[in-house]
């Protein structure tokens, strides 16, 4: 091997250490970069399973090894060997990371990953493995042969079956839309109308895309637009590519048409989109779903031979999907639950919010008040929704956030809504109160101490969120926390005293607040989140009366003006939960 002298030491010691693996590694180019060398190399490969003879292309760059080697195989075995791109070797993904810093050793750890490659297609001649290797990672090979249209569809859920879809549009600029897609039309008119137009009552859903579920996985090598069918025949069930089929031709008369593929055998779920591009139809070009020119009588619409093939990235708003990498969460069971949220303050936004991102699908949040300039310090809501109703802009955000969650907004206080029938507690499995509001407490403990099929769950923070306590009681037997509070609703076991209880007054009649940072609320809310995931747990069966606190450094309370009379903590602990259990009187 050639070597020269005005190289960096980085690169000296990597050219060794390829010069010790291989003997045949030759020297084919220098460049000077900023007064250094970097250098490439060339090493011939064995016959591949192809009966082809490559060479492997080594660059060493100026930054190395900061900055990996550049691997590329010459002639390109681009879609015929697994992990090599168009113009260069991919050695590192799906968890995999590449090795910076020694020379030495990213040399050694970049041949073995290699190694295994070369052994791959150049040894073994295991077809179903190279073939195994390409379908683990194709929809990324897929997406790399051809354009990305501008277009963007959502799934409002995923559907079971292969099946046409309805489709409506958002329109947007110069031809991307978005094109919203259900395989039930009662879903795609009752989005529309959240996004668009609550008095649109009636409007038609054309049928501009298909899902189809793949049974085995085609060719890593996509097709044009006119071989899409056969392409996809053997790897779908045969009644559903003759359902693909009447669809293409007698059933989707647009120029713009999806097929939606659900890729065989994968968990979670993954899709890829194709879309048939009519002969003709620009890229900016608009075309609306669901509006009359949508609706067209029926006519033969074969695919053509100038019809183009594209990619449109596409997404599923189904919980199966979004909860897909909670693998720690029941979701499945938490989907089934529907819980009462009494109070949308600072504490029960961020409560809201947890259990919705939690899998809990359906959510009442009842609070009368609206959201002011001094909630924005604390609360999840924004500028956006000041002067709003916490209850309905909560809903709001919520909707955008997980858009599969059944969210009922109750502008109202708790007895109101009881007065008015909107709420039935019993229908509940869960009520959850951060209203810090005795009144409503008092009356639901009451409710708890002679029915036992209700589930409470009552939570608040002490002044400035040093501490926050959270009592629950499942649907096991009935309970009565009130023996807990006096006659004014203060806890008689609180960890912290301040004076006048911490209550600031504001220069308005019966107007003030209870100081608390944000930062120390969210840590409640998930004390109180999972607790209430606890409380509806089936499995874990809340057979006792549980009373988690959190309590942070206590030094910071007589920083603050207070005095700390709570369990004691040790220095070196910043903040905990402290697990207790409460008896009824």
């Amino acid at each position: 091997m050639d070597k020269t002298n005005n190289i960096t030491p980085a690169i000296q010691a990597g050219v060794e250490r390829l010069n010790e693996i291989f003997s045949d590694c030759y020297l084919i180019e220098v460049n000077t970069i900023n007064n250094k060398e970097v250098m490439r190399f060339e090493l011939s490969l064995p016959v591949d399973y192809l009966g082809i003879k490559r060479k492997l292309q080594i660059g060493f760059s100026e930054n190395f090894p900061s900055v990996a080697l550049a691997l590329s195989i010459i002639p390109s075995p681009w879609l015929e060997w697994p992990h090599i791109l168009d113009d260069f070797v991919c050695l590192f993904g799906g968890g995999d990371k590449a090795v910076y810093g020694d020379p030495i050793e990213v040399i050694d750890n970049t041949f073995y990953r290699l190694g295994k490659l070369i052994s791959l297609v150049c040894e073994s001649k295991n077809f179903s493995q190279i073939k195994n290797e390409f379908d683990s990672e194709v929809i990324s090979y897929w997406a790399m042969q051809t354009a990305l249209s501008q277009q963007k569809l959502i799934l409002l859920n995923k559907p079971k079956i292969s099946a046409p879809l309805y489709t409506l549009s958002k329109i947007g600029t110069l031809g991307r839309e978005e094109i919203w897609i259900s395989d039930n039309e009662k879903k795609v008119l009752e989005h529309y109308q959240w996004q668009v137009s609550p008095s649109k009552k009636k409007i038609d859903a054309g049928k501009g895309a298909f899902y189809l579920k793949l049974t085995s996985t085609p060719n890593v090598k996509l097709p044009t637009a006119f071989g899409l069918v056969d392409w996809l025949s053997s790897h779908a069930d045969g009644n559903d590519i003759k359902a693909l089929k009447d669809w293409l031709e007698n059933d989707s008369n647009y120029p713009l048409r999806w097929v939606i593929l659900e890729v065989f055998n994968s968990d979670p779920v993954s899709i890829i989109s194709l879309l048939i591009k009519r002969k003709g139809v620009r890229d900016n070009q608009t075309f609306n779903f669901g509006l009359r020119k949508a609706k067209k009588n029926p006519r033969v619409n074969l695919i053509g031979v100038r019809d183009k093939l594209l990619i449109t990235h596409a997404f599923i708003l189904d919980n199966e999907v979004i909860f897909s990498r909670s693998k720690d969460l029941k979701v499945e069971d938490n989907t089934k639950n529907k819980v009462l949220l009494i109070g949308a303050g600072s504490l029960g936004s961020h409560v809201a919010s947890q259990l919705i991102h939690s899998g809990i699908k359906d959510l009442t949040i009842v609070d009368p008040d609206s959201l002011d300039d001094s909630n924005l310090g604390r609360h999840i809501l924004t500028i956006d929704d000041l002067g709003e109703n916490k209850s309905i802009a909560l809903k709001k955000y919520l909707k955008s956030c997980i858009p599969t969650a059944l969210i009922t907004a109750i502008p109202q206080t708790f007895y109101q809504a009881l007065f008015y029938k909107d709420i039935n507690i019993n229908s509940y499995d869960c009520i959850v109160s951060t209203s810090a509001d005795w009144s409503t407490e008092y009356f639901i403990w009451e409710m708890k101490s002679k029915i036992k099929d209700i589930a409470f769950v009552q939570a608040w923070v002490e002044p400035f969120a040093f501490v926050g306590h959270v009592l629950c009681s499942g649907k096991t037997k009935t309970a009565d926390a009130r023996h807990l509070f006096d006659r004014s609703g203060n806890f008689r076991r609180k960890f912290t005293h301040w004076e006048n209880n911490g209550y600031h007054k504001l220069p308005a009649c019966g107007v003030g607040f209870i100081p608390g940072s944000s930062l120390s609320i969210q840590q409640i809310a998930a004390m109180v989140s999972k607790s209430v995931i606890a409380v509806l747990d089936k499995n874990e069966g809340l057979g006792c009366n549980a009373w988690n606190s959190f309590v942070t450094d206590s030094r910071k309370v007589t920083m603050a003006g207070g005095q700390y009379i709570g369990p004691e903590i040790d220095e070196n602990i910043e903040s905990m939960v402290i697990r207790n259990e409460w008896c009824d009187k």
